[in-house]
Formats: structure tokens, C-alpha cells, sequence
């Protein structure tokens, strides 16, 4: 049984370890180039043109603007503010906007409210969520196939072009589709589960990642 364990833990942390270098390579594109960024001089704000996704900014320049303004309520309803709140409340924790805000905004659009350094270090909640779907596909198929069966499933969530793709930006889809794969495999471990203590705690886990991602 310890031989079983050790093989799936070194088989997750490879699979883990594969995946996070997939989404972390590339994920500083969008960077201005100096040569083409002349505007943004002396404070190295983002111009409204700078080719990123393009609702990145809602989930970086947003929080930035509630910092300085001093407000709580994003305003912006059109899908989760998880990773908005995320970002605030990191703003705050490291004073990360305390240079910014002598700064005059008069004028920019919000795309323009936040250093690129924000954007890339907002991005690895979407990596977060993809790892969070790698290791879930591999504990769900663990449970219901078996060993290899899981490492296929953590391999093709961990390559799939798409999920890769998205990690590189800003997506609340990424981390929602992390928490609702955490959901499923705390579904499959209720209903495996023999203890019923074991499986009234994977059902409540199961509600509140649920709850995470919508």
C-alpha cells in the first residue's frame, strides 16, 4: 500500500511540476516593448493598445482603481469579481499601489491603471486553477480506472492546448473549471467513501468549491 502511495504522489508531483511549466512559460507576453511604449514614461503604465487579452484589465487596472478611490464594490458584474477581490486584497496586504498613488490617472482608461507586473503575477491564479484540474483529473481517474488510467487523464488536461492557452492570461474560467474539477473528485471520494464522517466532510467540500467557481 506505501509502494502504491509513493508511486501516485511521484506520479502527481511530475504531472504537477510538467504543467506548471507549460502555463508559467510565456506568461509575461503582452509586455510592452520599450521601443513602442514611450508613452507610458517615466511610470511604466500599460497603453491602451499593449495586445493582451482583452478583459485582463477588469481583473488588474479594477482593483487598482478601488484601492486608490477607497471603495470596496467593484462595480463590475458581468462575471465573478473572485479574482478582482484576490487582487485588492493582495494590493493591501503589500502595499503594492502605495508609489501609484501620487500618480495622476486623470485621463487614462483603466486599461492604463496598473503596471504589467500586476498582470503577470494575476495571471497564476489561472494557473493555479490549471494545476488545481490536473491533480483532480488524476485523483477522480485514480478512484475509478486506476493508476495508468489517471496518469492519461492528468497528461491530457496537463497538455491540452486550450487549457494551456488560457492559464497564460487572466481568466475566471480557468479557476472556476480548477474548483469545479476539485468538486468532482470530492464527489467520487463521498461516494467511494466507507466512513461516513469521510463522506459528509467530501460533500461539504464539494459545496463550497462549487461555491468557489460560480
Amino acid at each position: 500500500m506505501t509502494h502504491m502511495k509513493l508511486a501516485d504522489w511521484f506520479f502527481v508531483t511530475v504531472l504537477l511540476m510538467f504543467a506548471f511549466g507549460l502555463r508559467v512559460l510565456g506568461i509575461s507576453y503582452g509586455q510592452p516593448e520599450p521601443q513602442y511604449a514611450s508613452s507610458t514614461h517615466p511610470y511604466q503604465m500599460l497603453h491602451d493598445q499593449t495586445p493582451m487579452q482583452p478583459d485582463e484589465y477588469i481583473s488588474v487596472g479594477l482593483p487598482v482603481e478601488m484601492l486608490l478611490k477607497r471603495r470596496l464594490n467593484p462595480n463590475f458584474f458581468e462575471y465573478p469579481s473572485f479574482i478582482v477581490n484576490l487582487n485588492l486584497a493582495g494590493l493591501i496586504v503589500t502595499d503594492a499601489a502605495h508609489d501609484m498613488s501620487l500618480q495622476d490617472r486623470s485621463g487614462r482608461s483603466l486599461r492604463e491603471f496598473a503596471p504589467f507586473s500586476l498582470y503577470v503575477f494575476s495571471r497564476m491564479f489561472s494557473v493555479l486553477g490549471g494545476l488545481l484540474a490536473v491533480a483532480a483529473a488524476y485523483a477522480v481517474m485514480r478512484k475509478v480506472a486506476g493508476r495508468y488510467a489517471a496518469l492519461s487523464a492528468g497528461l491530457l488536461v496537463a497538455t491540452s492546448f486550450t487549457l494551456v492557452q488560457h492559464a497564460h492570461y487572466i481568466k475566471p474560467g480557468s479557476l472556476a473549471s480548477g474548483w469545479m474539477m476539485v468538486a468532482l473528485w470530492a464527489g467520487f471520494a463521498a461516494l467511494y467513501a466507507r466512513q461516513p464522517v469521510w463522506r459528509r466532510r467530501m460533500i461539504v467540500l464539494a459545496g463550497l468549491v462549487t461555491g468557489l467557481a460560480v
